[in-house]
């Protein structure tokens, strides 16, 4: 049986004949850009389930698009330290590509650490265009990190104080943690918002939201792709977001993915596997802490090789996602290789 984790993509679903019905209505005209405004129309209205009072804008990669609608020239921006990598300056500071006068314009600061943020700001006041996290910590070789009491709000308000643009990346917590992703869970709405694949079931597309007195911006600033005007992608979207209302996907993907958690759990106390684990459900990581024992990496490299040897494909150094097309039989058999896994790195 071979069984994904996926760390990107949005997984398969049961209703995909649906989804395929609107790609190929799509793509019968001999014109393959007929029907992409329309498209573009129907994803704006469904992607209110996100963000209520918001305007859009649709791109085949967001970043690109931020950096068009924040023209900041000199000015600083703020980014939570091991922010997701992107092909951009602020994504990239360390990188050789990248000249040392942008880089000094890009600070970092750590996630749910408010007072260096504060200080970041006093330190360079009036200069910060924006401030760029993701609402959850989810760094690369590290758990799941969900902000403290407190920490989001404060970063609104400090946001707001300082005349700063806040943007969330919710490319991998949209539609995931919730229909209107972290920030509705968490209640603290962000000026711009990057939407990513998850809204497409996989399919390439991504989108900027946002306040309108911000997304205005765009109307001033060139953004162009090859595969902007894609409507495959586009019917896809629609499609996956009609299904993600109507049938109550996210309701399924932390139903089981508590499952999933509450089995972990059980195997994790009962093997002695010195790991931690997600906060949350719906995107399962075992982590393996170096700070809990010595020989973590080898001991992960053993666990995460048997789970391949049994089909089953985890990343072991990143979280996962459960899908809708995950259920009972999938993760019962999840949870025998791991208990399987968890023996041979012991």
């Amino acid at each position: 049986m071979l069984f994904t984790l996926s760390s990107c993509g949005g997984g398969k679903t049961d209703k995909e004949a649906e989804k395929e019905e609107a790609k190929t209505e799509e793509t019968k005209s001999d014109d393959k850009l007929a029907g992409c405004d329309d498209f573009l129309k129907k994803m704006g209205e469904r992607n209110r389930l996100t963000c209520a009072e918001c305007d859009f804008v649709f791109y085949q990669n967001p970043v690109p698009a931020v950096a068009a609608i924040i023209p900041r020239g000199e000015k600083i921006v703020l980014v939570k330290r091991r922010e997701q990598p992107h092909r951009h300056d602020w994504c990239l500071p360390g990188d050789p590509g990248v000249p040392p006068g942008i880089t000094a314009t890009v600070h970092e600061f750590a996630y749910n650490d408010p007072d260096q943020l504060r200080d970041l700001l006093l330190h360079y006041r009036g200069d910060v265009a924006a401030i760029i996290m993701t609402p959850v910590g989810h760094d690369f070789d590290a758990q799941i990190e969900p902000p403290v009491e407190g920490f989001l709000e404060t970063v609104r308000e400090l946001a707001d104080e300082h005349l700063a643009v806040l943007i969330f990346d919710e490319v991998r917590t949209g539609f995931r943690v919730g229909i209107g992703g972290a920030q509705a869970l968490y209640g603290v709405t962000p000026d711009l918002t990057a939407l990513g694949k998850a809204m497409s079931n996989g399919y390439p597309v991504s989108a900027l939201v946002g306040r309108s007195e911000v997304m205005s911006a765009a109307q001033s600033t060139f953004i162009s792709s090859t595969y902007f005007p894609n409507g495959l992608s586009m019917a896809a979207a629609v499609a996956t977001l009609d299904l993600l209302q109507r049938e109550r996907v996210i309701d399924h993907i932390e139903r089981i993915g508590s499952t999933l958690a509450a089995g972990l759990a059980d195997i994790v106390a009962e093997t002695g596997l010195p790991v931690t684990l997600s906060p949350f459900p719906q995107m399962p990581f075992l982590y393996f802490d170096r700070g809990l024992e010595i020989g973590q990496d080898e001991r992960r490299d053993r666990f995460y090789a048997s789970l391949a040897n049994q089909g089953i494909f985890a990343h072991p150094r990143h979280h996962g996602f459960v899908s809708w097309r995950h259920g009972e039989q999938e993760i019962s058999a999840l949870l025998e290789a791991v208990r399987t896994a968890a023996l041979t790195a012991a």
